[in-house]
Formats: C-alpha cells, sequence, structure tokens
C-alpha cells in the first residue's frame, strides 16, 4: 500500500522557503540586538543581508589585510569572547540544529522536494530541445 505525497506548487514552496530563510535571518539578528522597526526596514535587513553574498569571500583573500571584514570580525569574536558573551555553541552547531529540525518539517520537506521536482523537469526540458 503506497502513499502518494501531496507536494506543494512552486509558488507554495518558494514562499515557505523564504519565510524560513527569513525567520532564521531575523532571529540571528535579534541575538545581536537587532529588530525592524517598521516593513521598510524589515526589507532594508533583508536587502542588506542578500547582497553580502556579493561580496569576496575572506576566505579566498591571501590574507586578512586585503579585506577590512576579516580583521573586524576577528577583534569581534575576541572582544565576545574576553566578555563572555560568546556563545556556548558555535555558530555552526547552531545552522546544524535548524538545519536537522527544518529537514524533519514535513511542509519544509515538501517544499525542497517541490522545488528540486520543478528543477529536474525545467533541466529535463532544456537537455530535451
Amino acid at each position: 500500500m503506497s502513499k502518494d505525497i501531496q507536494l506543494p506548487n512552486v509558488d507554495q514552496a518558494s514562499q515557505l522557503i523564504d519565510t524560513v530563510y527569513a525567520d532564521a535571518f531575523f532571529s540571528k539578528l535579534a541575538e545581536f540586538g537587532f529588530q525592524p522597526q517598521s516593513e521598510a526596514d524589515a526589507v532594508a535587513m533583508l536587502e542588506t543581508g542578500l547582497q553580502t553574498d556579493y561580496l569576496p569571500d575572506p576566505q579566498a583573500e591571501k590574507s586578512a589585510e586585503a579585506s577590512p571584514f576579516v580583521a573586524i570580525n576577528q577583534e569581534l569574536a575576541s572582544v565576545l569572547q574576553k566578555n563572555s558573551a560568546a556563545p556556548a555553541v558555535s555558530s555552526a552547531d547552531h545552522v546544524k540544529q535548524a538545519a536537522f529540525a527544518y529537514a524533519t518539517a514535513p511542509d519544509v520537506y515538501k517544499s525542497v522536494l517541490a522545488l528540486k521536482a520543478a528543477q529536474a523537469e525545467a533541466f529535463a526540458a532544456e537537455q530535451n530541445k
């Protein structure tokens, strides 16, 4: 006896994944004391976060001096550690915990499946041209 899984459409799946991203993004900012005060503020915060993806990868730089962000990040981590404000659990552990929680959420799982199925269909259509 097989049970068919009803997947959301691509728009619904995209909206859910965007919501998951926004929840994680604003939760992380709230940990540092930043909360949007208006819808325009929230949009600006999201756009700023997304635009940072276009910054050069500090790991790709040959030295820390090549990027002021690397030096600032290291300095901030040092200050937080000295003031015992550093989280007990590493950022990577938080990401793993959140990823597991979202991966086991049925709606998120189905949304990812729906998006991957649409991506596979688009790829197959492109290959058949």
